[in-house]
């Protein structure tokens, strides 16, 4: 026993065959997207990352011509900058030197020879 045909007609295979090559045609450009900027975003994190961890890198981007403000903006090592902030007062402190009285017995856990004060010195500069 075989089955009946249906008679279907041409235009409407037609009509469905396109609307799968449109549906085909659309996931792979939404893959083809997808997976583009994925690698553009592991692209710039691995940038950022390299500018921000290691200052050989950060130096020799900078060079790049329009690279200079990114990596200023990324990297936070600035030396000095970092610790003493521009337009601030600051105390300097100086830790002279003085003679350190030792007793024979010092070694043998008397602690009355212990180091005598160490001078400090504070100025502070307007």
């Amino acid at each position: 026993m075989s089955k009946p045909l249906i008679d279907v007609p041409k235009e409407k295979l037609q009509q469905v065959r396109m609307d799968m090559f449109r549906k085909v045609q659309r996931e792979k450009k939404i893959k083809k997207r997808i997976v583009s900027v994925t690698f553009i975003a592991i692209l710039c994190l691995s940038l950022i990352l390299s500018i921000r961890f290691s200052p050989t890198i950060a130096s020799r981007v900078a060079k790049i011509s329009g690279f200079q403000a990114i990596v200023s903006a990324i990297a936070i090592d600035k030396g000095i900058k970092d610790i003493v902030p521009k337009g601030e007062d600051f105390i300097e402190v100086d830790f002279g030197t003085k003679e350190i009285l030792m007793k024979p017995n010092y070694f043998n856990g008397d602690i009355s020879a212990a180091p005598q004060s160490v001078s400090v010195k504070m100025n502070k500069d307007n």
